[in-house]
């Protein structure tokens, strides 16, 4: 894919930037070119010398993608396919690579060499692969778009990260965005130790504000276990130790039976009261009093018995007995019913008579 392409891939990817590495050292065995090369090594966390990291954590995806591109993708020199060819530049190919695979979590490609390729790496010219990729923001990487010999490590912060050979013509040399170099506090002609010194001291700088955001936030969350303690002690004016609520509540409890048993002898009393007066009223019969008292024990039933009352016959003249006390004539033998009586006994009126004043 060239630079062309890569771009549009990389714009229709609001997440995605294009990055690269320089770790892949290309092995000679033999004094024989390989033809499978280590495009991305494995693992989680792959460390560039810039202090940046990618991640090639899903590998059969980037193989994925490959597989879904229809031509080969260009492995070039110091990547010129994707800083000089989208300047209109040559971008010759040093190899192409028609296949990737994935060994033991490490993505793989095989490359058919160009003739320039070969001399270059038989001469060890140049030694390292560098390949540029498409990734998210958390620096996975998601598809492969070419590949570069270099020999030089990942240092600056371009779109693609290996430089231009040395030994090309300085007055050829393409130099870095001015705009990045703006940002990391250099003129447009800074050499490449202070655009170095630059990104390391950044690198210190992001190192120390991670330290200190870590301590700010070891504080924050000191002061926030310090207001849970706080908020976990109630205030006294809305709350009260359990101690006193149970006691108070035990009170409240001793109050409420008390209320409880004077309502219902109040009840009682008025209950017996009601029926004692229906039963001088001859509205009920002394056999069934009893019956009468347990109908009147709830609020429903003395009301019930209340209205019964008010429309019940007499069904039984008042006895007018109730209270009444036995005539007193001041001379016992007036009673001829109690000498009858003694009489039957076998008691003589003189003894009956004298029995009476001993009483």
């Amino acid at each position: 894919m060239g630079g062309a392409g890569q771009l549009e891939l990389f714009a229709r990817s609001r997440n995605a930037s294009v990055g690269s590495l320089a770790l892949c050292e290309i092995a000679l065995a033999d004094g024989k070119i390989p033809e499978w090369v280590c495009l991305i090594p494995a693992g989680k966390k792959i460390h560039a010398a810039d202090g940046r990291e990618f991640a090639n954590t899903d590998p059969a995806a980037i193989v994925a993608a490959f597989d879904e591109t229809p031509v080969d993708l260009p492995i070039d020199w110091e990547h010129a396919s994707e800083l000089k060819a989208p300047d209109g530049d040559q971008a010759p190919a040093a190899g192409w690579i028609s296949e990737m695979e994935v060994r033991d979590g490490a993505v793989w490609g095989k490359v058919s060499w160009t003739p320039s390729g070969q001399e270059s790496l038989a001469s060890r010219a140049y030694r390292y692969l560098s390949p540029a990729f498409i990734r998210n923001k958390a620096g996975k990487v998601l598809k492969i778009v070419s590949a570069a010999l270099t020999n030089q490590p990942a240092l600056d912060m371009l779109p693609a990260l290996a430089r231009e050979g040395s030994n090309q013509d300085p007055s050829q040399e393409k130099t870095m965005d001015p705009k990045l170099l703006a940002l990391l506090g250099l003129a447009a002609d800074a050499t490449p130790e202070a655009i170095l010194a630059a990104v390391t001291k950044m690198k210190t700088e992001s190192l120390a504000a991670a330290n200190l955001t870590a301590e700010t936030a070891k504080k924050v969350a000191d002061a926030e276990a310090a207001l849970a303690t706080a908020r976990s002690t109630p205030p006294l004016d809305k709350f009260v130790p359990r101690a006193d609520f149970d006691i108070a509540l035990a009170r409240a409890k001793t109050l409420e039976d008390e209320k409880v048993t004077s309502a219902k002898k109040a009840h009682d009393d008025a209950a017996a009261a009601e029926v004692d007066a229906a039963l001088k009223a001859g509205k009920i019969v002394p056999a069934s009093k009893d019956f009468y008292v347990s109908t009147c024990a709830t609020v429903e039933g003395l009301a019930k018995f209340r209205d019964f009352v008010k429309t019940a016959p007499v069904i039984g003249d008042p006895s007018k007995l109730e209270g009444a006390k036995p005539p007193t004539t001041g001379d016992p033998a007036a009673s001829d019913e109690a000498l009858a009586i003694a009489k039957r006994c076998g008691v003589t009126k003189e003894r009956y008579l004298e029995a009476c004043k001993a009483a």
